[in-house]
């Protein structure tokens, strides 16, 4: 099984990203929509709990939602995995696509 991994942070560039992976790559296992949760701004959000919670929250949600939809509407995406990874967003797609 061969899946696809794509960082996502609600950019134009990343909805054009998530459009060309739904129309360009066939991929045999799920498209991972990935969103990197630097650890300055991870170590921030550690100093009030409920606000990290908070914007995680909101971060999952722009993963299953609008950031997304770029896919959606070029492709059906059945097979869509979201990850909010607590690295660099570089270091969180490396890591996430091993």
């Amino acid at each position: 099984m061969h899946s696809v991994v794509v960082g996502l942070d609600g950019s134009p560039a990343s909805a054009a990203a998530m459009a060309w992976v739904a129309s360009q790559v066939r991929p045999t296992g799920p498209v991972i929509a990935v969103h990197g949760l630097s650890p300055g701004t991870a170590d921030a959000l550690s100093l009030n709990p409920v606000d990290a919670d908070g914007y995680r929250r909101a971060i999952e949600a722009g993963l299953r939602g609008p950031w997304s939809d770029a896919g959606r509407v070029t492709a059906t995406l059945t097979d869509l995995v979201t990850e909010v990874v607590e690295l660099d967003p570089a270091a969180a797609l490396m890591t996430t696509a091993d």
